[in-house]
């Protein structure tokens, strides 16, 4: 689903005269707006973590298919960020994508291209596990996941001081 919603929008990219980051950004994200129909039918196919998870192995495909020029790599952090924050992909989902990646063990999609023996998607053939690992470390998706793993902290600080206040509250 992810790669005709990005279809979708390279093929609108291409009706305007030029192909900027900020086209590419404003139409994805107009495309995810509540209630449009690509909100509508990515909300409607995630039901779990591991649909989440499906999303980014699927977008991560098609981006590093695109190669490391095209708008789609330099713009897939804010890509990552819009399907973040009209909730669609969850803050742990993400983390735990990233912390994998960073050690070195993919998105499970690295065996070569096909399914596997439960059915599962393996991942297209022409997307190695070094070109996934490339787009990992971009810079600007580093300091995005930076981001999520501060905000997360901070909300684990807050429910350590929601706690406090809790045991303060009981012993009155």
């Amino acid at each position: 689903m992810v790669p005709a919603l990005l279809t979708v929008v390279l093929q609108e990219l291409e009706k305007s005269s030029s192909s900027s980051m900020q086209q590419l950004v404003g139409l994805f994200k107009s495309f995810l707006d509540t209630g449009k129909w690509g909100y509508i039918m990515l909300r409607s196919l995630i039901q779990n973590e591991t649909e989440e998870r499906s999303i980014i192995d699927s977008m991560v495909e098609f981006v590093v298919l695109k190669g490391p020029s095209h708008v789609l790599y330099t713009s897939f952090r804010l890509l990552m960020q819009i399907l973040y924050d009209v909730d669609l992909l969850s803050e742990e989902v993400l983390l735990e994508w990233a912390q994998t990646a960073e050690e070195g063990e993919g998105t499970g999609n690295d065996r070569g291209g096909g399914f596997d023996e439960d059915g599962g998607h393996r991942g297209h053939p022409g997307v190695t596990p070094e070109a996934r690992r490339a787009l990992m470390l971009e810079p600007q998706l580093q300091a995005f996941f930076a981001w999520l793993q501060e905000d997360e902290e901070d909300d684990s600080d807050e429910d350590d001081e929601d706690d406090d206040d809790d045991d303060e509250s009981d012993s009155d």
